[in-house]
């Protein structure tokens, strides 16, 4: 059962699930979207890493969904290297507050310094899962949602 929890305690549980040394195993994306999803209330979350571009040349999401107070979309980035986005959406009719999006922000952070320092596996792990993938045979127009995403490694993705 989800029971809504101080910021800091989020903070300190993630801070302690990262500081772990890294398994095969371990699955740390997955362990920060628990400890999220059970701690607030939010409809939705989840963690995706960018595995195109090494640096910021892509452009960088917005920080919220246009037209939505109730969806946001947070980058993980140091500085112009763009690691991932954390995307979170409230539960029906109620809006993210201002402190979940702080909470959200320092957590994309904490992230992004785990990704380039003990994490960087994991965006090694999706990079190359996304050169493994075969290009397209045939090219063709396609609309906007068609189109591959450029994040993979989902992690707490339909959690409720």
């Amino acid at each position: 059962m989800k029971t809504y929890r101080p910021s800091r305690e989020l903070q300190a549980k993630i801070d302690a699930a990262l500081s772990r040394r890294p398994k095969a195993s371990a699955q740390p994306l997955d362990e920060v979207a628990e400890i999220l999803s059970q701690g607030r209330h939010y409809a939705w979350l989840g963690i995706y890493l960018v595995a195109g571009a090494r640096s910021g040349s892509s452009q960088p999401p917005a920080t919220a969904v246009a037209g939505s107070r109730a969806r946001t979309v947070i980058p993980m980035r140091l500085g112009q290297h763009q690691f991932g986005i954390i995307e979170v959406e409230a539960e029906n009719g109620k809006t993210l507050s201002g402190l979940d999006r702080i909470l959200l922000k320092r957590v994309a952070t904490r992230l992004a310094l785990y990704l380039h320092g003990p994490g960087a596996y994991l965006v090694r792990k999706a990079r190359e899962a996304a050169a493994e993938q075969p290009p397209p045979t045939q090219v063709r127009h396609q609309p906007v949602s068609e189109k591959p995403q450029e994040r993979t490694l989902a992690a707490g993705e339909g959690r409720r």
